[in-house]
């Protein structure tokens, strides 16, 4: 392997990348949907354009039902390698949707209706508290209302992430903040799958990192999408590791 790698005629010529895929899979080196000498040519081919070697390009690129696939788990380092900071500023924070109507509540007599009311803090805001199994819940208190309008207040959930990147020609560095909001992952359709019910704290996180890459420094990944986008885009099973966030293709054709 490392005498083929070091040789340049195999670095520069489609046959010689074959020779070298052949290699890496005679030697068990490439991942396990990988099957074939021809994907490792595209692996590589991809990794150099993003100055990695062979060896970095097996361990960061994917394919996936013959999409090109960055894995997430690298976007921070090749982001930090090129200047790039990333920085987790909300990690699936709860926070309070806004509302499109405002309770208009009266006091009535005796006998009417008990309902439950919103707690506010002293800056007006709803308090709320955690429970055992991480979900979050309205404080309230009971209270006799008439109510003419009334909206229920609901639960968001969102991951920030600060991307700061120094433009020479500008001759500054630009901060931006990308929000993943659980919402976004509702209306996708993916928060149904295992691995979003498992770890939705870390399939948000990937998720808005690769937002975060893609709007800032898409140059920097070659524009791809990451393992768990084409995952899911192209109907793949998948299976996310709880320790490591490695994935692992469960049928990739």
């Amino acid at each position: 392997m490392k005498e083929l790698t070091k040789n340049s005629h195999y670095n520069n010529n489609f046959e010689g990348l074959l020779e070298i895929g052949k290699a890496i899979i005679d030697n068990k080196l490439a991942p396990s949907n990988i099957k074939n000498p021809a994907q490792i040519v595209q692996i590589i081919t991809v990794g150099r354009d993003l100055g990695m070697s062979e060896l970095q390009s097996l361990n960061s690129i994917d394919i996936i039902q013959g999409q090109v696939a960055i894995k997430s788990k690298v976007i921070p380092g090749i982001l930090s390698r090129n200047g790039v900071s990333v920085q987790l500023i909300k990690d699936y924070e709860p926070v309070m949707v806004t509302q499109d109507k405002i309770p208009i509540m009266e006091d009535v007599k005796k006998g009417d209706k008990i309902v439950k009311v919103p707690k506010l803090d002293e800056e007006g805001k709803v308090m709320y508290y955690k429970e055992e199994d991480g979900s979050y819940k309205t404080r309230t208190y009971q209270k006799t209302f008439k109510i003419t309008e009334r909206s229920k207040p609901a639960f968001e959930y969102v991951t920030t992430v600060r991307i700061k990147r120094y433009y020479p020609q500008l001759k500054e560095v630009i901060s931006n903040d990308v929000d993943f909001y659980w919402s976004d992952a509702v209306k996708a359709g993916w928060t149904s799958k295992d691995n979003w019910s498992r770890m939705p704290k870390y399939m948000m996180t990937a998720r808005c990192i690769t937002r975060a890459a893609r709007i800032a420094a898409s140059d920097l990944i070659g524009g791809l999408y990451s393992d768990y986008e084409t995952a899911e885009f192209t109907n793949t099973n998948m299976r996310v590791d709880d320790q490591t966030g490695t994935i692992e293709i469960l049928n990739n054709n």
